[in-house]
């Protein structure tokens, strides 16, 4: 049995997007990373293979540059790659990508030797970390005419060929870096996941940092505002609330549309930062709270 594992290249999440001419995203190779959430697909993928006697097979669709992804794959364990790539690709939907995808799905389902040889499983992760769309698995099982266990907390599949997936009923975090945090940073996620239920995407650790070294060091949260342009109120309450209880959760300092508060210097209120770029790099889209070691 083929067990098949979707794996997305996706933009990082520090690096400065934009639109190229064609209004299509721009995308590098040096900016370019493995969606985290695909880590974890595929670590579901190769547990279920060991309980399956079955292996594993990584498919990603995406320019030259997104074999990185299914190489990391082979790297961890997967028996084989798939890219799919085609400049007739580029610019895809939802529904372009499903049916890409689902028709190298079919393929690989055909060219088993035996039905017994036959892809028996697909894995995903719940969205990918450029579009947070979170409907392109649900599409596939549509092309294929497969059931889908969507927005799985866990997976467990038994050698019987049956899988088991408990669901999540209430709206889903997208998190990124968060085990990798220290204590404090760990309490600034779960305030946030308490007290704004309107906050879907929260990062933290990440290996390199241009201006600091608290994300690296896991002393870094990031929480993306969402429709951040028309939705600064949302941003300046998280902003306030760690300036309020600063002390409860440990911060040194918090960022937010390019300014600056201190918890060693509260007198000073919010002070205005250098101009750094884009809307990233100037925390317009995002707050940013470091803690303490």
């Amino acid at each position: 049995m083929r067990v098949v594992v979707l794996l997305k290249q996706v933009p990082d999440i520090v690096s400065d997007r934009r639109l190229r001419p064609d209004g299509l995203l721009e995308r590098t190779a040096a900016d370019a990373v493995l969606s985290e959430i695909d880590e974890a697909a595929l670590e579901v993928a190769l547990r279920a293979a060991d309980s399956l006697g079955a292996s594993v097979t990584a498919v990603t669709m995406g320019p030259a540059s997104a074999e990185a992804a299914v190489r990391k794959a082979l790297q961890v364990g997967a028996a084989e790659a798939v890219h799919v790539t085609d400049e007739a690709l580029a610019g895809s939907d939802v529904r372009g990508t499903a049916r890409a995808l689902a028709a190298a799905v079919r393929l690989l389902d055909a060219e088993a030797a035996s039905p017994e040889d036959g892809v028996g499983l697909v894995v995903a992760g719940m969205a990918a970390l450029d579009g947070l769309g979170s409907v392109v698995p649900t599409l596939i099982g549509a092309e294929l005419g497969w059931p889908v266990l969507a927005r799985a907390e866990s997976v467990e599949v038994t050698p019987g060929e049956e899988a088991t997936a408990p669901r999540a009923v209430s709206p889903q975090v997208t998190t990124q870096g968060i085990s990798r945090l220290n204590a404090n940073g760990k309490r600034v996620v779960d305030a946030v996941i308490a007290e704004f239920p309107a906050i879907r995407t929260i990062y933290g650790w990440r290996a390199s940092s241009s201006y600091s070294s608290d994300h690296p060091n896991g002393r870094a949260v990031d929480i993306m505002i969402p429709h951040w342009s028309a939705n600064a109120d949302l941003g300046w309450s998280v902003a306030h609330y760690f300036e309020k209880n600063a002390a409860a959760h440990n911060v040194s300092y918090v960022i937010f549309r390019q300014k600056t508060w201190s918890a060693a210097y509260p007198e000073r209120g919010w002070r205005p930062m250098a101009d750094r770029g884009g809307a990233t790099a100037n925390h317009m889209d995002h707050v940013h709270v470091s803690v303490k070691a």
